[in-house]
């Protein structure tokens, strides 16, 4: 069966295309993981954000290191989504392995990068799994919102929606306070609704930018965080979740207008938490 999943994947261009497997996936798998509920294992560490920054690719690589142990896909989103939730702690076992298959010195984790700038998930995490470690990726602001644009205009292509520029959709937004790609980019005031994990030393925070320039640096640093064994040697993933970009002089003139809007927020990151660009 494992074969067969891998070989499907290797067919996935698209994100809808991801989407359909999952859920085919699911059809087939999720009765038998929910009724083994009973006899699977929690998460002790979680990739929570930020969207469009990395997350991907961490989580695929991960799954390569003999000591971890992955939810069944990315993005259960458990903690971020009321019907998610509501259904309970058993519910959100199912999505992991048997206790039968972990070790004592086997990290088991998850990657919703919905978490971070959720208003919810923080005191749910803290609540159901208080000694969890949490990673997170983060991204020049300005470039996540410009690739987080760009990604949903590439999601929703065959939809017949017209996309403006990215200049020209800020530009027609009266209160970017409201747009979901602002507000993901607000780091520190993100963060600071984990300052519960950053005071147990249980909260790792990683620039996208150095895991992709550093990769072998950073995953040592990752391993060390999860207290486990250094990669032997890590897979060189392709990064398939890049958006495509359209008009970089448009992009240009986003850029400017996204920079100084960040410019404050940015200042803030760097001060409480040590992270800037």
């Amino acid at each position: 069966m494992s074969y067969y999943w891998r070989e499907q994947a290797k067919k996935i261009t698209t994100p809808h295309q991801r989407h359909q497997l999952i859920m085919l996936r699911e059809r087939l798998y999720g009765p038998y993981a929910r009724a083994t509920a009973h006899w699977r294992v929690l998460p002790n560490f979680l990739i929570i954000g930020a969207k469009r920054c990395g997350t991907t690719h961490l989580f695929n690589t991960l799954r390569h290191h003999p000591q971890i142990k992955l939810s069944r896909y990315k993005e259960t989103a458990y903690f971020a989504k009321d019907e998610m939730y509501e259904k309970g702690e058993l519910f959100y076992r199912s999505h992991f392995p048997l206790n039968l298959f972990v070790s004592p010195d086997t990290m088991v984790g998850e990657a919703t990068p919905g978490y971070l700038a959720h208003p919810k998930a923080a005191i749910r995490i803290k609540q159901d799994l208080p000694n969890a470690k949490l990673i997170v990726m983060l991204r020049d602001p300005t470039e996540r919102f410009i690739s987080s644009y760009y990604y949903g205009q590439q999601k929703y292509k065959n939809r017949g929606k017209q996309w403006p520029s990215v200049a020209e959709y800020l530009e027609n937004t009266k209160d970017w306070s409201q747009l979901s790609g602002i507000r993901e980019g607000m780091y520190a005031t993100n963060l600071a609704q984990y300052v519960y994990f950053k005071e147990r030393g249980q909260l790792l925070v990683i620039k996208s930018e150095d895991y992709f320039n550093s990769r072998e640096y950073m995953l040592e640093k990752i391993c060390d965080f999860l207290d486990i064994e250094s990669f032997s040697s890590f897979p060189e993933l392709e990064n398939k979740n890049q958006s495509v970009k359209k008009n970089k002089t448009e992009d240009e003139h986003a850029r400017m207008i996204l920079d100084e809007y960040f410019r404050t927020p940015n200042v803030e990151l760097e001060h409480e938490w040590g992270v800037a660009w």
